[in-house]
């Protein structure tokens, strides 16, 4: 099965867009993006992306997921790597933590995620908010690519705002955000950018049919209810996920009805 919106596994938005003023600043992003990664204070490096509850990682994937592998061992004093995930996490380092488990473990992660503007809410839910977000450290690095998602017209308000960064050879690894335990109503509202299209290949998979619809425009939405990721690239990559509110004007640009699932909602 796989969640659609107006009848397709993803919507196009290019055409919604400045396209040519979006890859008119992929240089600037780079180096914002490298000026924030490296140069920044100790602690600050991209976070290993984790895909969150067990239940939103394959039955297939042989591995464990991050982010439960970093819960085990720090709730279980007798797990090997124990003391020195507590050590990282009581000074603030969480960072060191999960690279430290993928190195003692078999976890895995779906990449690197730098925080432009980051929850302050524990509710995945309200990340899409405004007021529960704040701005991350590296944010002014990035002031010039939020006043141009604010020239684009498409949010009433900007909450979680995060760059999804694959190093060469290293796949975004298929996982879901929404398992059956925790589905929503309608999709998250979020644009989904790929400054780098011909190297990151990002996928929505059909896990009935083992269907992989390959995103084929650089701006998208999809409902990540369904299992999504990417291909490996001998070159590095990143993407840009921006969470908020769209815009009624938007909705209706777009053909999109909140709360009428049944009529943009379908099964292949």
């Amino acid at each position: 099965m796989i969640y659609k919106i107006n009848g397709k596994p993803y919507v196009n938005l290019d055409k919604h867009i400045d396209i040519e003023g979006l890859n008119n600043l992929k240089i600037k992003l780079c180096k914002a993006f490298a000026d924030s990664w490296l140069g920044l204070k100790v602690g600050c490096q991209v976070l290993p992306a984790v895909a969150g509850a067990g239940l939103n990682w394959p039955e297939e994937n042989p591995g464990e997921e991050l982010s439960t592998a970093l819960k085990r061992i720090a709730e279980d004093n007798t797990a090997p790597g124990h003391e020195q995930v507590h050590e990282y996490l009581a000074t603030g380092k969480p960072s060191y933590a999960l690279t430290f488990i993928k190195l003692i473990t078999e976890a895995q992660g779906i990449g690197y995620n730098m925080f432009i503007k980051q929850p302050i809410t524990k509710d995945y839910a309200d990340k899409h908010l405004a007021k529960n977000n704040k701005e991350g450290p590296f944010y002014e690095n990035f002031k010039f690519f939020m006043d141009w998602v604010d020239e684009q017209n498409i949010f009433s308000e900007i909450g979680r705002t995060l760059i999804f960064y694959n190093d060469q050879d290293q796949q975004c690894i298929t996982h879901r955000d929404h398992n059956p335990l925790n589905r929503v109503t309608d999709p998250d509202e979020f644009i989904w950018i790929n400054m780098f299209m011909d190297r990151k290949a990002f996928f929505v998979e059909d896990k009935d049919t083992n269907t992989k619809h390959y995103i084929k425009s650089q701006v998208a939405w999809f409902d990540t209810a369904n299992y999504h990721g990417s291909d490996a690239s001998p070159y590095s990559a990143f993407s840009i996920r921006v969470d908020g509110v769209f815009k009624e004007e938007f909705k209706k640009k777009i053909n999109y009805k909140l709360k009428s699932k049944k009529s943009i909602f379908g099964n292949t």
